[in-house]
């Protein structure tokens, strides 16, 4: 890795031998006479004022004007700012691999300049292009040495913008643990220095989109909603217009259709009068998911047909596999099975040229409806098992990752508490007993919070894929401790099982959504995986030193252990199932019966109560049994317990 900070420059600070090869032949050729270096420096702030405003045709032309300008004048670091700039405009046309040009030349002349904060700015935007391609490895690279380099510079704001972009390439990856811990050290940063900047809104806008991805929607609105009023304050046409795609595709993923069409239009809108080509296919493809989802499918259809053809324009591989697959999914909805064979042929085999086993596995799912729908029953069978072939191997993949993934998240907040609490007992053999033991007290309290905060964050993240509201964990939680305070339990303990219950299904996080969503009963097969998420969440939580971590894995291997011994993952009988997951066995089953899930709908009462009087002795302890009924007879379930 270059060190940025050992740049060299020629010592007038002029263009050396061999440069004018670097620049592009356009900036190059002779046309009005020669600018001075204050006109050229005047072009370069109206190129720039003319991108904030979102006019992007203009300020290219008025950006050359200046680039031709201080080339001839031989001024290098002027020079590097004109093609910084000529990058960003490029990169939000949607011309990619002229962005990346025009950035790595900057980063060179910028070198040359000794312009060590251009050196960080070329990096950084040469990262922001990379991840748009999918060159996530690289961009994580030259954000690694900018951001070396912008601390040792003391460059805050462009930390605070390399961090925000390396937040943005790890939610890409799915890598939600350090996304939150860079945009989170961005927003910071952003805040402390008082900045509205289009990396600031950026900044926004980034963490809404991984509380949406954690299923937190009122967090992720909050966020969106700042960022969209900052871009207003600031005039950013092209900041509003990102936006107001993120706030659609918010209310897309909620069902609320009439917002969703109306924001999705109104970003439409502005990417046209912009130039935004890419913005064109991001808001098209939602509005067809939209008209889909209202039973509109011819226009949803002719939406579609636009996308595609605006993808295939910009070289947008991943948008064209999008766009063929909405299309064969619209002509599908319409009955027309032999119209959708052939955009479900071409979105398999650009998904297989490009590696994505995703939309792969979902254009066979596809193709196999299509030809059921036209009897072609060997042919949708052959789909249907590369299908399921395919899904299941994502599916692995991708549960072994999440399992690492909070695996390594856990090891590493117990790392870290061990190694504080090492540090401040240390402090207590070297300074006054007294204070530093209340250090010690308050920094342990702390650590709690936060360890408890980690907890409800991986409570919620299982949760929300079967339960939108995320409130099966909460009521789980109340009612078990309730339960155990009727037993008899002491109030720490009672406070402790409060917590702990919210992670009885973590394990559900590694189960497919075809199962665990699956509005039927469950075969053979998928009851068996189903089985899976006692050990996965066991897997998880296994090696905690905290009594809630011991609790909570102890609750997640055996909730779903009868009293009978006919239960699962180990066969355990009577007192032999630890007495926390006996409460929250019950508290789960009741709570499940009283609310709608995907395969029932909501049980009264009354009939819960007779349910749990029938199990009593078979699937459950009697005396939680007892206990559960007595909180019923005295009113606490529908007031809840205190949090």
């Amino acid at each position: 890795m270059n060190d940025v900070s050992e740049a060299s420059s020629p010592p007038d600070g002029t263009l050396g031998e061999g440069d004018v090869a670097q620049l592009e032949p356009a900036a190059l050729t002779p046309g009005s006479p020669p600018l001075t270096a204050d006109q050229a420096g005047a072009r370069l702030e109206e190129g720039l004022a003319l991108y904030r405003q979102g006019s992007l045709g203009e300020a290219i032309g008025v950006l050359v004007q200046a680039q031709q300008g201080f080339f001839t004048l031989g001024h290098l670091a002027p020079l590097a700012q004109c093609l910084l700039a000529q990058g960003r405009v490029y990169r939000d046309l949607g011309q990619l691999e002229k962005a990346v040009q025009q950035f790595a030349q900057a980063s060179s002349l910028a070198r040359q300049a000794g312009d060590h904060k251009a050196v960080v700015e070329a990096l950084n935007l040469e990262a922001s292009v990379l991840s748009i391609q999918g060159e996530h490895a690289r961009a994580l690279e030259r954000l690694s040495e900018g951001l070396a380099a912008a601390r040792r510079r003391g460059l805050a704001e462009t930390e605070a913008n390399i961090l925000n972009n390396a937040g943005q390439v790890h939610l890409a990856l799915g890598d939600h643990a350090q996304a939150l811990e860079h945009l989170k050290a961005a927003y910071e940063l952003f805040s402390a220095l008082g900045l509205k900047s289009r990396g600031g809104i950026s900044n926004l806008v980034n963490l809404g989109m991984l509380y949406q991805r954690l299923g937190d929607s009122a967090r992720a609105l909050e966020f969106f909603e700042q960022a969209l009023a900052a871009s207003r304050e600031a005039g950013d046409q092209l900041a509003q217009t990102a936006v107001l795609n993120n706030l659609a595709n918010l209310y897309l993923g909620k069902g609320e259709w009439a917002k969703a069409r109306t924001l999705f239009q109104k970003a439409l809108n502005k990417a046209r009068q912009l130039g935004l080509r890419q913005f064109e296919v991001d808001n098209l493809d939602g509005l067809g998911q939209v008209y889909m989802a209202l039973g509109q499918h011819p226009q949803a259809l002719r939406t579609h047909v636009q996308t595609l053809a605006i993808a295939r324009a910009l070289g947008d591989r991943e948008g064209e596999i999008d766009a063929l697959l909405n299309l064969g999914r619209s002509h599908l909805a319409m009955g027309r099975f032999g119209q959708a064979l052939g955009p479900l042929q071409e979105a398999l085999s650009l998904a297989q040229s490009l590696g994505n086993r995703r939309s792969a596995y979902e254009a066979h799912e596809r193709l196999c409806e299509a030809h059921r729908g036209l009897g072609r029953f060997e042919q949708a069978l052959e789909h249907h098992q590369e299908f399921h072939r395919l899904e299941r191997e994502v599916f692995n993949e991708e549960s072994e990752r999440r399992t690492r993934q909070l695996s390594v998240q856990f090891d590493l907040q117990r790392a870290r508490n061990e190694a504080e609490m090492y540090r401040l007992r240390t402090e207590l053999e070297q300074k006054a007993r007294e204070e530093a033991e209340a250090k010690v007290r308050e920094r342990t309290r702390e650590l709690e919070e936060a360890h408890l905060e980690v907890v409800n964050r991986l409570a919620l993240a299982a949760e929300y894929r079967d339960d939108a509201t995320g409130e099966h964990t909460r009521r789980v939680g109340r009612l078990s401790a309730l339960i155990a305070r009727t037993l008899g339990w002491p109030e720490p303990d009672v406070a402790l099982l409060q917590s702990a219950a919210r992670l009885h299904d973590v394990g559900k996080i590694g189960i497919p959504d075809a199962i665990l969503l699956k509005p039927g009963k469950l075969s053979p097969p998928e009851f068996a995986l189903m089985r899976q998420h006692t050990h996965i969440g066991s897997q998880i939580l296994s090696g905690g030193n905290s009594k809630l971590l011991q609790m909570a894995q102890e609750i997640a291997l055996a909730h779903h252990e009868r009293w009978d011994g006919t239960g699962y993952p180990l066969g355990l009988a009577g007192e032999q199932i630890p007495l926390s997951a006996r409460i929250v066995a019950v508290a789960d089953v009741l709570d499940a019966l009283l609310n709608e899930r995907p395969y029932k709908p909501a049980w009264p009462l009354e009939r819960a109560v007779e349910e749990l009087g029938r199990q009593s002795g078979r699937q459950f302890d009697p005396a939680v049994v007892r206990a559960c009924l007595e909180v019923i007879r005295q009113g606490l379930l529908e007031e809840g317990a205190p949090e």
